[in-house]
This record gives structure tokens, sequence and C-alpha cells, in this order.
């Protein structure tokens, strides 16, 4: 999956964000995003979105060789990774990142999650599912699911949510997030 960003639609909401720590962490947690919005004042609602486009930059300069291009992304090898940071310094979007706690940087590598090409409405593409961090509490506002795919009208990502106590129907199986996959 290719994520195409659209800043002239960019609101600064953050989903995007939401969506990139659910599919690379599996948390509900946009703090562990692995891009950024940059909101451009003092112009009002002028924001950029910087995620990671493969340019390989990371991988040309890491003196380990920790970092391969494998399965169409480049992806750190933390066996190899000494914890230099220096792919951190010279990413020029800024999205290599060090997470805390721990000293093998991470980067998107969303784009072998779904196959480049799949369609929204092909088998391929997946539908994601993830319960807010108070849903199932009686809490005002703490009743939200959201639910993530790739858009059939932009091809890229889309979201929409839900209130209710979804939490409870799911919570046999232990699973604040799920990914439904077709089974063809």
């Amino acid at each position: 999956m290719k994520l195409i960003t659209q800043h002239e639609n960019c609101s600064g909401c953050n989903t995007c964000r939401l969506a990139c720590a659910i599919v690379n962490f599996r948390e509900i947690n946009p703090s562990k995003s692995l891009l950024h919005i940059e909101a451009r004042f003092p112009a009002p609602g002028d924001y950029r979105i910087h995620l990671c486009d493969q340019c390989g930059e990371c991988a040309e300069n890491c003196p380990e060789e920790a970092i391969q291009f494998v399965e169409n992304a480049f992806q750190v090898d933390p066996d190899r990774c000494s914890g230099c940071l220096i792919c951190v310094e010279v990413c020029p979007h800024d999205v290599m990142y060090q997470q805390t706690g721990s000293d093998v940087p991470v980067k998107c590598i969303l784009y072998d999650e779904i196959a480049p090409g799949t369609e929204p409405f092909e088998p391929q593409n997946l539908l994601i599912a993830a319960t807010g961090p108070l849903t199932g509490h009686f809490l005002p506002a703490s009743g939200k699911t959201h639910f993530g795919t790739k858009s059939p009208a932009t091809g890229g990502y889309a979201d929409s949510n839900m209130g209710g106590h979804f939490r409870y129907g799911k919570s046999t199986v232990s699973a604040d997030i799920s990914i439904f996959r077709h089974r063809g």
C-alpha cells in the first residue's frame, strides 16, 4: 500500500498517525507514529504530512549496512544495527525515529502490508478496526471504535468511527485491534 498525502485536505486531525501506530505497533498511540504532521502557522489549516517515501538515504548512510531493501521497503535489521542513529540524522523527511526505550531506529514499512497496486475492493485490501483506550468504560465520549482501510475514493487511507461499547463484544478474543483479511 502506498500512502498518498493530500496536503490540501489535511485538517491536522492525526487520524493518519493513529493508523500508522495501529499497523506498525498494534497500539492506539499516535505518539508512536512513523510519520509526522507539520502545522505551517500562522496560516490557519495549512498542514504538511511527512512520511517515508523509501528513498534509501538511510540505507546509503548506514555504516553497519543494517538497513536493507526487503519486500518493497527499507527495513532495519535490529541484530546488525549498532544504534549510531546516523540514519535518523540523514533522513530528508525527518521520518526515521528512535522510539523511547530502544536503541534501534524505526521507520515506516507499510509498503509491505498491502501489495503495491492493490485496489480498494480487492480481497488483498485490509479493514482495520480499533477501539479507543477508554472504550468499554462508561465515561462520556469513551465509546469510540475506529475503522480504517484503503479508500475507494482517493486510493489513500480512509477512516471512520462509531460510538457504542463495541469492546464488550470483542472482549472474548482479548483484542483491541482487529485486522480483517479476505479468506477467499
